[in-house]
Formats: structure tokens, sequence, C-alpha cells
């Protein structure tokens, strides 16, 4: 469910009203930049010690799903009339936020930029640069229990930038030993082929998507939002960042393997570059094998990485404080 603006004007104008919060973000990438900004939105609200706006400019994608039951959180467009003095600015991926609400405001605009944090104000003549790290700026709350993996079948999640499952990985998949599912909201109808069966699903609640991440060996996703969440369910992840060139990325993939024996660490680059390249050739995807064959010791390293990453602070718990300081 999603809360109108109308529905929740008087909490917003109350005679003792809670602070409130803009979280503004752009439509640019559906599951990646709005993803963001919705968690933050309501792990923000859950607090019931703010209430929060989560204004959207742009179209509104429809299949991006809003389920949530809080009347702390709003959530609006730019065809909503709203006049409301915020105590406090969040933008997502640098958005730049409409001006009528930074008319009169004097506070500095905290923005969570994908793997970062940084905080602006709008002139830039005054700038608050919180600690720059890459780590320290993820959503890391709402992380749900550990899902039982199948023994009996090996289990991949696709959802990336490629229009199709490559065909390399198809026909390398298909002769596995053991069975094979890969479950995607990319390709439409589930087929079976040799030894590998692709099943698709319709566009969930972010609930739900964590669940078919938890439940995958394998995850191969797009999106700094779903790459977090895979990485914090403790199964093996490859992402498909949209612009290869990042400087973050080469972090994220130097640290995610840092404890990796070199053997491992081979086959992941090489299954990733027949990935990120999508590779019509069955051979490009063989090291998958040494990844699947050896999965308990994979499992092992990459439920230590996700340890590492709950014990540093959730972005919200950063912001919150941030907001005390003021």
């Amino acid at each position: 469910m999603t809360t109108s603006l109308n529905s929740s004007e008087t909490l917003l104008r109350g005679s003792n009203p809670l602070p409130t919060i803009l979280v503004h973000t752009k439509i640019i990438d559906n599951f990646g930049d709005l993803g963001v900004a919705y968690r933050v939105a309501k792990l923000l609200s859950k607090s019931k010690e703010f209430m929060v706006v989560l204004y959207i400019s742009g179209k509104l994608p429809e299949r991006f799903v809003f389920d949530h039951d809080n009347n702390y959180l709003v959530i609006c467009t730019d065809s909503d009339s709203i006049n409301i003095k915020f105590d406090h600015i969040v933008t997502t991926f640098s958005s730049v936020v409409p001006e009528k609400f930074l008319s009169g405001f004097r506070k500095p605009v905290l923005n969570v930029d994908y793997l970062l944090l940084r905080s602006y104000d709008k002139s830039w003549e005054k700038r608050i640069d919180l600690p720059p790290s890459l780590i320290d700026g993820l959503i890391t709350s709402d992380v749900m229990g550990p899902e039982s993996l199948s023994t009996f079948e090996w289990n991949i999640y696709w959802f990336t930038y490629h229009k199709h499952i490559p065909r390399g990985l198809i026909n390398y998949l298909s002769q596995s030993q053991k069975p094979v599912v890969i479950t995607t909201a990319i390709d439409k109808g589930s087929k079976s082929v040799g030894n590998l069966t692709i099943k698709t699903h319709e566009f969930c609640t972010q609930e739900n998507f964590d669940k078919i991440l938890a439940s995958s060996h394998i995850n191969f996703v797009r999106g700094e939002d779903s790459f977090v969440r895979s990485m914090l369910t403790g199964n093996l992840t490859f992402w498909h960042p949209y612009s290869v060139g990042s400087s973050d990325r080469p972090y994220f993939n130097q640290r995610y393997l840092d404890n990796w024996p070199l053997y491992l660490r081979k086959s992941y680059y090489s299954v990733q570059n027949a990935f990120l390249n999508c590779s019509q050739d069955p051979n490009d995807f063989k090291d998958i094998d040494q990844l699947l064959e050896n999965y308990h010791q994979v499992h092992r390293l990459t439920n230590e990485w996700k340890a590492y990453i709950l014990s540093k602070p959730c972005v919200t718990k950063r912001l919150e404080k941030y907001f005390d300081s003021l």
C-alpha cells in the first residue's frame, strides 16, 4: 500500500508535528535509484520519530511495487501539490531538489550517492563531507534471516542489463550433472533445456525480491540496491554495473574477494567477464563449475563478507545521527 499525501496531511501539519524529512529521487534506473530511495525513506519512517516524504521526480515506473503500511511515510510525485517546510532534506544519487523545497532552507542537504555518502548545500559555499567510506554508506537494516539453500538443485537468479540470458550460459548449464534452475524477470515464459529449467517471475515487493535473492546460490544482479541486498544474503553475487568504468566497482570486487584463494578468485573473474560480455560461447562459463563444486567454501567466504558489512553502521543510522547534530 502507499500512503497518499492527502491522507497524511494532518500528520504533516499537526499542532505538535514531528520533524519532517524530504527524501528526493529522480527516476533514472527504476530498481537502483528508486529502490535505494524507497528503502531509505521506509527505514527513516519506521523509527516513528520523523514524518518522511518520498518525493519522486520523473515518470513513476509502472512495475515498481510499493508495499508498506506506515502512516509516517508519504509517497508523492511532481503531480502532487505540496507546500511543506522540511526540517531535513535527503537526496539520492545527487538528484536536483525542486527549488520550492530549497527556498528558505538553510541546512545542508545530505546526499546518498549509491555506495557513497556525502553532504552538500545548494550553493556549495558550505560543504560538510562525511567520512567517504563506501562500506558505511550501505543500507544494512531490515536484513532477512538466511534461507535454506536447496541441496537437490542449483538455484541461480538473473536480473541484469542484458536483454536475455546469454546463450553461452544456457548451453553450458543445460549439460550440468545436477539440475539447475534460473529464475529471472528478464525473459518471459518458462522453458527447459537439458538439465536446465528457466523460470520467470513478475515484478514484486522489495521484501519478496529479498527472499528470491536469499534462496539462490548465485545472484547475477544489476543496480546498486540489488547488489547490496544480494551481498547481504551471504550468497555468491555477480554485479552488472550501469557504468563499468566507475572506480567504486573495482574497489568492491577487490574487497569482496580479499580472502579468497587464488584458484577461486580466478574462476570468479572468468565467470564475471563472460557474464558482463554476454558471451555466447559455453566454454567461457566453464569456471562456474569450480565455484559450484567448492560452494561450501565459497559460501563461507561470502558470509564472512556479509558479517563484515553488517558490522558497519547503516546509512540511515548515520543520517539520524547527523540530523541530531544540527
